[in-house]
């Protein structure tokens, strides 16, 4: 009797917890997604190792939506072979995700060498690559800056999204652009993102230690119940 109550107990704690990470699948794939819509161009077009993050967090969430799935399944009906199954696929997870989280942090080293190439060559392809022109201009008007360093890194042709008062479709003066360079903010943004990848990554790789517990106390409790039987 004091088994099968501890059964009970484990079990419902396992399909709490999978619920959550169900949810927490869900999560990623938004999060992944989002990024990847919102900023896909400007990332791939800085670096494509940025933007495979993005794409690297939709298809773990992806993975987690399902094993959550296997995880409740196996929980309510007490099936063993499940139950392990997800508690193997739980560890291959958490190593991922603490992989990927840790790629994520440690790779903000590189980001100013690869924000100052990515800045250089837009600049040099801005007028006849459509990628580098979209890229540029988003940068001038979401960091209210011009350049790389400063106004100056565009000669005698200032793009309309240099200048303080808009414009589409012209040029502007040097006299009417952003006097501040986009090196740094566009530095801090990718800074940023990478930390939110990096932070939600390791997070929910810590919250699954959980989950391998729950998952490894059912096994044992299923196994004694053969035992018994």
């Amino acid at each position: 009797m004091a088994m099968e109550g501890k059964m009970s107990v484990i079990k419902w704690l396992m399909f709490i917890f999978n619920a959550i990470f169900w949810l927490t699948g869900l999560a990623l794939i938004i999060l992944g997604a989002v990024l990847k819509s919102k900023y896909g161009i400007y990332l791939t077009f800085a670096d494509g190792k940025y933007a495979d993050a993005a794409i690297f967090l939709i298809i773990v969430g992806v993975i987690v939506f399902i094993v959550a799935f296997l995880g409740c399944c196996g929980a309510i009906k007490e099936h063993y072979c499940m139950v392990t199954t997800f508690a193997i696929f739980m560890i291959v997870i958490f190593i991922l995700e603490v992989a990927a989280g840790a790629l994520g942090l440690a790779y903000k080293k590189k980001v100013v060498t690869v924000a100052d190439k990515a800045l250089s060559k837009g600049i040099e392809k801005y007028h006849s690559e459509k990628g580098a022109e979209q890229f540029f201009d988003w940068i001038q008007e979401e960091f209210k800056c011009c350049g790389n360093n400063g106004p100056k890194d565009w000669n005698s042709t200032i793009p309309s999204s240099c200048c303080k008062s808009g414009g589409a479709n012209s040029t502007c003066t040097e006299a009417d652009a952003y006097q501040k360079g986009c090196k740094q903010g566009f530095e801090d943004f990718v800074k940023g993102k990478l930390v939110v990848i990096g932070a939600v990554a390791l997070a929910f790789a810590f919250v699954q230690i959980l989950g391998i517990i729950f998952a490894f106390l059912m096994m044992r409790e299923i196994r004694g119940q053969y035992e018994v039987v």
